[in-house]
């Protein structure tokens, strides 16, 4: 926004208004779909950039928390997350969800490990 920035990953949410007041371009995402909020981008897989990378977020309870009190927690926020009123904030906001349980959610955290471990020394940031 202020000129001395050529490019910069982040996520559609953070700059949709900026994109669609013309101040910005958005060249691509780095997701395996288009963005509901700016349809005509294309994904990088589209652009012949084999690379998906998205935000993801979690909650997590101490590794000590009783198993019963676990499972209360994760009913709850899956319940939660298919509420209609969750779903029309997050549409408001511009943002993508998914919901894992939390074996799904430990996988998606080794998966992206590794993704990072693989990519991170190609970037030869040294």
């Amino acid at each position: 926004m202020g000129g001395h920035v050529d490019a910069v990953s982040v996520s559609p949410a953070e700059v949709v208004n900026q994109v669609q007041a013309g101040e910005l371009k958005v060249l691509g995402v780095m997701a395996d779909e288009r963005v509901e909020s700016l349809p005509e981008v294309p994904t990088l897989k589209e652009s012949g950039i084999e690379l998906s990378i998205g935000t993801w977020r979690g909650l997590a309870v101490p590794k000590d928390t009783p198993e019963e009190v676990a499972a209360i927690l994760e009913e709850s926020f899956g319940k939660t997350i298919q509420s209609d009123k969750f779903k029309e904030q997050i549409q408001k906001m511009n943002l993508g969800y998914r919901y894992e349980n939390g074996e799904g959610f430990m996988n998606l955290m080794e998966g992206q490990d590794q993704l990072f471990a693989e990519l991170v020394p190609t970037l030869k940031l040294n």
